[in-house]
């Protein structure tokens, strides 16, 4: 495997990116060549590529190109909107390009016509708004600094008359890398953008954007455009048909991306199978929420079922000040998987904010695509949690095929004042269930958990014997298995009310006491055909409601209910051998024409409606 292979293996398997060394040395670079030989040192390049750009010429707007010392190219811009060709554009690490424009609203696209990528070592400096379009790479080490207005390097290409009529629209050049990857430090101004574009996309430097927007983009082709605010937006139009560089991701975040009172969206579409990894970060991505504005991050990867989304690193929406709640978490794809010891935090003083994984609530908003399977390990924490006051957040774990949950999540009410926010982990076929959930209320009413599957089995041991966290990757659980299962341990210590709702079965192979439940919580059990209980009981402080489809509701065993119960059932409602019920409150059972059978002395504190 090459160099550039190894780049991007899975995460997990302790590969890191080559460095930019400057003591490498290349004659004539492809943008795949030049990557690898970056990593291998001990030659030395050619002083051409170090010796700044070369062969600009003004081909739309107005402005001139200077050089007032031998380290110093200075374009001063004259018009909004600026086009210079370069016959090449590198800025060695003693070197720095100025530009000089007539305000922070101004543009200047820089068209590069090189056959080899840009490497840019040294400073490029903006008052306002720099492209750097070159089909073959743009690649800034890790001393490149860059201070401007807002920033756009691109792999794709942008023509001048777009350009000069106000339309950003970039697309990939046949044949070409069309690679970005950044190393160093590149700070926009406040409220500006910073975007990197192409056919593959990596960052292990930091980008700051402090209340604007930080975009990392793969595509065939991209847009970007303004919104109502002022601020740079982008959709991916067209997904990326082929890649040449043999990589595994197409957008890959080592580094730190900063935005707060921001956002930052990593978008990739690839045709079918063109990578492995669609997105994947494993670094730190900040786009906090301030004065309760900002505080969006999204990853968004589609190409094809076998593609992915991952995050192992941190993904940070909290709210940054007393007055805020918390933000908006957005991780969507195919498959999306949550690993290692990844944080996903959009907690705020004055209540939680929303992380969906994955789709949105059952996977009925259409705005949301969903995905085919989840993954969320062991070692991963999500938090939408009120921290002063004010409810907890909305948190959504949902797949249309399975979703295997081993993680925490928290969604607590604040501490003086708020309730309990909601959680869904679904998978619509298949639902493994064995991580912590967190809905408490210190000083308010406790959360809500929904867990609805297709089936729904209750039991207190992995029926693919442990196999259903990780084999050799996150999706490669035992397939073999037909139904994941709900870990009772796990489920008994959720407080407040949970809903466990099958489209078909709810089938108990344990029995299950819901421990943490308080008088005021209620667990409901809801199946489209039948509650299958094969002998085995329910204790719960709180209330039990179980609604059943023809299947009825049978095998009951010792249960016991500390405030009321009910079933309702198309199908017959049957005890098991000589266990005992126990209610406290009233007790309402409806069979309609079907049989309901008691078998033993049990015990009714309240009235009992048999219908």
């Amino acid at each position: 495997m090459s160099k550039v292979q190894r780049r991007n293996q899975t995460p997990g398997s302790g590969s890191t990116s080559p460095g930019f060394s400057d003591r490498v040395t290349l004659t004539r670079i492809t943008p795949i060549a030049l990557a690898a030989a970056l990593a291998l040192g001990g030659v030395a390049l050619p002083m051409p590529l170090y010796a700044g750009p070369k062969g600009g010429t003004v081909v739309g707007g107005s402005g001139s190109i200077s050089q007032p010392d031998a380290n110093t190219t200075q374009v001063q811009q004259n018009s909004q909107r600026l086009a210079v060709q370069w016959d090449s554009f590198n800025v060695g690490a003693n070197e720095r390009v100025n530009f000089y424009q007539p305000s922070s609203s101004a543009w200047v696209l820089n068209q590069i016509l090189d056959q080899n990528a840009s490497v840019i070592r040294g400073q490029i400096n903006a008052n306002g708004n720099v492209i750097l379009v070159n089909g073959n790479g743009v690649y800034f080490s890790s001393t490149a600094q860059l201070s401007v207005g807002s920033l756009v390097a691109s792999g794709l290409g942008l023509s001048t008359e777009n350009f000069m009529a106000g339309q950003l629209k970039f697309e990939r050049q046949a044949g070409t890398s069309g690679r970005v990857v950044n190393r160093g430090v590149i700070q926009a101004a406040t409220g500006g953008s910073v975007s990197l574009l192409g056919a593959s996309v990596e960052n292990s430097g930091t980008i700051v954007a402090n209340a604007g927007r930080i975009h990392l983009g793969v595509g065939e082709r991209i847009t970007l455009d303004f919104d109502g605010d002022g601020l740079m937006r982008f959709a991916v139009d067209e997904a990326l048909r082929e890649q040449i560089d043999g990589l595994d991701t197409a957008i890959l975040n080592t580094g730190e991306l900063r935005a707060e009172g921001g956002q930052v969206v990593l978008e990739g579409r690839v045709a079918r199978d063109v990578f492995a990894h669609v997105v994947n970060n494993e670094g730190v991505i900040k786009a906090g929420r301030i004065d309760n504005a900002g505080g969006v991050i999204r990853l968004v990867g589609f190409g094809g079922s076998e593609s992915s989304v991952l995050n192992s690193g941190t993904l940070d929406a909290a709210g940054r000040d007393a007055s805020s709640t918390g933000g908006q978490v957005h991780v969507l794809g195919e498959r999306v998987a949550l690993t290692g010891n990844a944080l996903v935090d959009a907690s705020g003083a004055q209540g939680g904010g929303e992380i969906l994984i994955g789709g949105d609530y059952q996977g009925k908003n259409p705005d949301i695509p969903n995905a085919e399977r989840v993954f969320v390990g062991s070692g991963v924490r999500i938090k939408a949690d009120a921290i002063e006051r004010g409810n907890g957040g909305k948190v959504i774990l949902w797949a249309d095929g399975d979703t295997r949950y081993f993680g925490s999540i928290s969604a607590r009410g604040g501490a003086v004042g708020g309730n309990g926010g909601f959680v869904e982990v679904s998978g619509k076929q298949r639902l493994a269930f064995a991580g912590a959930v967190d809905l408490s209320a210190s000083d308010g009413q406790q959360g809500s958990l929904l867990l609805d599957p297709d089936n729904l089995y209750i039991s207190n041991t992995d029926p693919a014997a442990g196999q259903l966290e990780l084999v050799s990757g996150p999706f490669e659980a035992n397939d073999q298995i037909d139904d994941y299962w709900v870990n009772t341990a796990t489920l008994a210590a959720v407080s407040g009310n949970v809903t466990l709702l099958a489209g078909n079965d709810v089938i108990f192979l344990s029995d299950l006491s819901m421990a943490a439940q308080g008088a005021a919580d209620t667990l409901t059990l809801n199946a489209g055909h039948a509650i299958t209980m094969n002998g085995h009981g329910i204790t719960t402080v709180g209330s039990l409601s179980m609604t059943a489809g023809a299947g009825g509701v049978t095998g009951i065993g010792a249960s016991s209910v500390g405030v009321d119960f009910s079933i309702t059932s198309g199908g017959a409602v049957s005890q098991s051998g000589a266990q005992t019920l126990t209610v406290a409150g009233t007790t309402t059972l409806a069979a309609g024409s079907n049989t309901i059978t008691l078998n033993n002395a049990n015990n009714f504190g309240g009235t009992v409606t048999i219908t």
